[in-house]
């Protein structure tokens, strides 16, 4: 007899399969027809586009694997799974989303004005530590590399200019 999905599991289906067609879709169908690749680019002008919806499968997948695991735990402890949503639902709480919003919008104008390296490292740091991902010494770290290596990725191999800011353009004129 086949069993009925409930709740969070129906939805985490319905969710890691659409994100996997809208991938399939778009990588195979929206993007060839869209942007038509130079012959001789170092790197082709659809490798953002592709890259992104590499990343939307990757949820897709990350949405099943979560529907399989409540599936799963449905199936070998029903008390668990009934207190899993209420587990969840403590973890999203409002002010987590809009202090997330709130630092994005502010992470966005301090690129204008502090540029990218200075805004993305204070961003990175301040993001991990209120997650809890460490201490800050830790997530600096880990910033820094981040920074470091985007960076890199961005200016020497993709030759996309990465913003200055306003800052760093007033230093510039001052020395």
């Amino acid at each position: 007899m086949k069993e009925k999905m409930h709740g969070k599991e129906k939805e985490y289906w319905i969710l890691g399969f659409g994100l996997l067609t809208l991938a399939f879709i778009l990588y195979f169908i929206i993007i060839p027809w869209q942007i038509k690749p130079q012959p001789g680019e170092l790197i082709s002008s659809d490798i953002f586009p592709k890259f992104a919806t590499i990343i939307l499968a990757i949820l897709g997948i990350g949405f099943l694997y979560d529907a399989n695991k409540l599936r799963r735990v449905s199936r070998t402890d029903p008390v668990e799974y009934s207190t899993m949503d209420e587990k969840n639902a403590e973890k999203m709480d409002w002010a987590s989303f809009f202090m997330s919003t709130g630092v994005l919008l502010v992470y966005t104008l301090s690129l204008y004005l502090l540029g990218f390296i200075i805004s993305t490292m204070l961003f990175l740091v301040l993001t991990m530590w209120r997650f809890g991902v460490g201490p800050v010494w830790k997530c600096s770290i880990i910033a820094a590399t981040m920074v470091l290596i985007f960076g890199m990725l961005f200016q020497s191999f993709m030759l996309i200019r990465l913003p200055q800011g306003l800052l760093v353009r007033m230093l510039m004129r001052l020395f």
